[in-house]
């Protein structure tokens, strides 16, 4: 074998795996500009899993609060220790429509 074509630790095996490290996120809700501040958060693996959780959060609250709403404005914030992470927002009208 000559130089460069032994077996080197980067091409003994399989890649090592990467796992998510789970990190603590905060979902502050706004519902018409009153503010809730989660004080407790949730460990969440990855980017992906906040997403999925704030919109699932957002319909959870809209479900809560629209029926009989007129107009309402709602959002989901998400931070972590440092900085906004993310924000959903629904904004709901009941329009009547003319005859």
């Amino acid at each position: 074998m000559g130089p460069g074509r032994g077996v080197t630790w980067d091409r003994a095996g399989p890649p090592a795996p990467v796992y998510d490290c789970p990190m603590l996120y905060f979902f502050d809700t706004r519902d018409n500009g009153t503010f809730i501040e989660d004080d407790i958060g949730i460990d969440l693996a990855n980017l992906d899993a906040v997403k999925t959780l704030a919109a699932l959060s957002l319909a959870e609250l809209a479900r809560d609060v629209l029926p009989g709403s007129i107009k309402r404005v709602l959002s989901v914030e998400v931070r972590d220790a440092i900085q906004p992470i993310l924000r959903d927002v629904l904004t709901f009208e009941a329009v009547c429509l003319p005859n």
